[in-house]
């Protein structure tokens, strides 16, 4: 390992991202972070039976996401400090798509909020959907996460080959060193001075990743559900905490008119 280690070669083709509540380059543009150990967002068992499967250990490790989940508002909730994260093709990496590995298994709001998502509702729609983790069937909900694939653990080319990949936003996490660099906004973004939300509550992923066609796009705008949108949808520009709140209450409506179809 220690020879490995001499001849690391992170990996800058894919793209990850990273919040942080505290400055790690300071002044240099980039350096090489190892994990130390950190406090777990959860209950400990549900890290220790990931560990049981192979995964990298939550509680010793740096995390990150990609494209797909990484939002730069986000920053209000998890940390104002944005870096780009590269990682050798040889780290070993626990991933979960769709959102946190915790979530998987609380079935929590964010859940909620991705129910109508097709790989949620053939999960739902399987003895997974039956499966709770208060009820001790951890070993369960983890075998079907990991047959489904929306949870694994390997190497950057295992994680590539997953048919999630590149379809739904990813969280990764990993106990092997990782190169830090300082994240440039855009600049079609860094030419608005302006911190707040101004854009539609509802995007077009948000109906492609529930199985909404062009059509039936407009068959919601003109329902009961889509027009109340009109009473949500703040006018002009909001804090992204506020924006996120409306947002959510967006996506409800839209889940629950999909019921209807």
């Amino acid at each position: 390992m220690k020879y490995l280690k001499l001849f690391e070669v992170f990996n800058s083709e894919v793209k990850f991202y990273r919040f942080n509540k505290f400055d790690i380059l300071s002044d240099v543009e980039e350096m090489k972070l190892t994990p130390k150990q950190r406090k777990m967002v959860g209950p400990e068992n549900v890290n220790d039976i990931l560990v049981k499967n192979g995964f990298p250990d939550k509680q010793q490790c740096v995390h990150f996401m990609d494209q797909l989940a990484f939002r730069p508002d986000w920053k209000y909730l998890y940390g104002d400090f944005i870096y780009e994260i590269e990682i050798d093709d040889m780290s070993k990496l626990g991933w979960s798509f769709l959102f946190p590995v915790n979530d998987w298994f609380y079935k929590g709001n964010p859940f909620y909020h991705e129910r109508n998502n097709p790989a949620i509702q053939d999960l739902l729609n399987s003895e997974y959907g039956n499966l709770e983790f208060s009820n001790g069937k951890l070993d369960e909900m983890t075998q079907y996460l990991l047959q489904y694939e929306v949870i694994g653990t390997g190497t950057l080319e295992d994680l590539k080959s997953s048919k999630f990949f590149g379809k739904q936003k990813l969280f990764v996490w990993t106990t092997d060193d990782v190169m830090v660099k300082k994240w440039n906004e855009p600049e079609k973004m860094a030419k608005d001075p302006n911190p707040y939300k101004s854009e539609p509550l509802l995007t077009s992923d948000d109906f492609l990743q529930r199985g909404v066609n062009k059509e039936q796009i407009g068959q919601f705008y003109q329902s009961e559900m889509g027009k109340r949108l009109k009473t949500i949808q703040p006018a002009g520009i909001i804090k992204p905490a506020r924006f996120e709140l409306k947002r959510q209450e967006a996506i409800s409506l839209l889940d629950e008119w999909i019921k209807t179809l």
